[in-house]
């Protein structure tokens, strides 16, 4: 099912990295927008920047893979000392399979975590990469196209069962 993730969590921190590791992941690639700030911010939570370096300290290579621009991207590079891919066109795998490769590591050695089903994990599972979904840090802020997305996810989400 393209449209199932492997697993869902609340937010990001509850994401557990012990289980991450168990299942055979090496690298974290996460969504920007609602999975590590809220739409369009800087400002990243408390528990989202120790998620992360907890994940880094634990040997996992982390960075965000993100549809959005550099420029929106280097902030959150920036605080969070990881690498921020731009312009990923997910939901195509494509530059996901690449940015693997380019990690030495196999697709299904890589997470791809974020807030939406036909962009993250839709992308994260043509990959062939294991995929979580979180809920949205905060939707009553977000950009038009997903605000589509998010009617188009409740169906999805109906047919499919996922919660």
């Amino acid at each position: 099912m393209c449209f199932r993730p492997d697993t869902q969590a609340l937010a990001l921190e509850n994401v557990n990295l012990y289980v991450m590791r168990h299942v055979g992941v090496r690298a974290l690639f996460l969504d920007a927008d609602n999975t590590v700030a809220r739409w369009n911010s800087h400002e990243i939570s408390a528990p989202v920047r120790a998620w992360v370096q907890a994940a880094k300290d634990a040997g996992f290579a982390v960075m965000v893979v993100s549809n959005n621009h550099a420029q929106r991207l280097a902030t959150l590079s920036r605080e969070l000392e990881i690498n921020c891919m731009p312009k990923m066109r997910k939901p195509l795998p494509f530059r996901l399979r690449r940015l693997a490769r380019s990690l030495s590591l196999k697709p299904n050695q890589c997470a791809m975590i974020g807030d939406q089903i036909l962009t993250d994990v839709l992308a994260g599972n043509l990959a062939g990469m294991h995929t979580v979904l979180l809920q949205p840090i905060d939707p009553s802020a977000e950009f038009a196209g997903t605000r589509i997305n998010r009617k188009l996810e409740h169906v999805v989400k109906k047919l499919f069962k996922i919660i």
